[in-house]
């Protein structure tokens, strides 16, 4: 469950020296946690289907600021990183 409480509770318990997110498992308040404690963020594998790139367009602001919350972007394909730089992903951290 995504909840900022808990999930400031568990990275202050265990404070990581990094985060590693694989394909397209994106939760927002963990996201927002672990960039306000300064911990370098990783997604490895990024993919997006496009049932939830159609989606994730309507959101473009918040897919935005989500996708710009990670240090680097490693993308499963080209497609993938066509989609996640359609959705705001800073191209330079962008493999």
């Amino acid at each position: 469950m995504d909840v900022l409480p808990w999930d400031a509770a568990f990275l202050d318990h265990w404070r990581p020296d990094v985060a590693v997110w694989t394909e397209s498992e994106l939760w927002p308040a963990m996201l927002v946690s672990a960039r306000t404690r300064g911990i370098p963020m990783l997604l490895i594998n990024a993919r997006i289907s496009n049932r939830s790139f159609r989606r994730w367009r309507a959101l473009r602001g918040m897919a935005r600021a989500l996708l710009r919350s990670f240090d680097r972007i490693l993308a499963q394909d080209d497609l993938a990183a066509e989609q996640l730089t359609a959705l705001g992903a800073d191209p330079a951290r962008l493999t």
